[in-house]
């Protein structure tokens, strides 16, 4: 009867000092699953603009190759409005007229006309063109250094996996991938049929053989 209390009682014992573990305090730090996990780039919005000054005759070759620049990045980040902001002074016609000029550029850029607005802005003279945009911050490397030759706690090094994320976050198109998957295009109907329609007929669901994908080793004697 006693040899089997002892053993129980101890289990006993061990969940009641578990459950008397104090819990950890708000906002600790708890330590990552895994050593790769230290490091994490972060995404954040910043604005993006384009400083032009504002000319009678229209826009010159740096300023249309400028524009032509802001808009391959418009069209690659995802979208956000873009706003021309139209500066006041004695001319308010003329700096109108030219910032029409540089709706028609970005339109001619293939920006769409409902993605563009135009404010007015207190500044005179020069006409700014922007958007806010996603960048993605790359984690600063070699901040915390330990002798590499030992480690008391057998833990990775501090700056183990840095490199890895800074570089990814330095080459990534679109950093907006960074906070989550892309949606899923919609599935093909039509093939899903076919295929359904073959299977009920028990006949091969898998695309034909291209004969001249195959390959084979060669047993001829040399």
């Amino acid at each position: 009867m006693k040899s089997w209390v002892r053993p129980f009682a101890g289990l006993g014992l061990a969940a009641g000092l578990a459950a008397c573990a104090p819990p950890e305090p708000p906002g600790a730090e708890l330590n990552p699953r895994l050593p790769t996990e230290n490091f994490r780039a972060e995404v954040e919005d910043e604005p993006h603009e384009v400083a032009l000054a504002v000319h009678g005759w229209g826009l010159s070759q740096n300023q249309a190759a400028a524009l032509s620049d802001f808009a391959s990045g418009w069209l690659a980040s995802g979208g956000a409005p873009i706003r021309i902001h139209v500066p006041g002074g004695p001319e308010p016609a003329a700096a109108r007229r030219f910032g029409e000029m540089v709706r028609g550029h970005l339109a001619d850029q293939g920006v769409p006309d409902g993605a563009i607005q135009m404010v007015e802005s207190g500044e005179g003279g020069v006409l700014r063109v922007g958007y806010v945009r996603r960048v993605a911050v790359v984690p600063e490397c070699g901040v915390q250094w330990s002798d590499l030759r030992r480690s008391a706690t057998n833990e990775v090094q501090p700056n183990f996996g840095c490199a890895v994320t800074a570089n990814i976050a330095a080459q990534i198109a679109d950093p907006s991938d960074l906070l989550g998957p892309r949606p899923s295009d919609p599935a093909d109907a039509n093939r899903r049929a076919v295929v359904i329609d073959k299977y009920r007929k028990g006949q091969r669901t898998s695309a034909a053989t291209d004969s001249q994908a195959d390959g084979a080793v060669s047993n001829a004697v040399q």
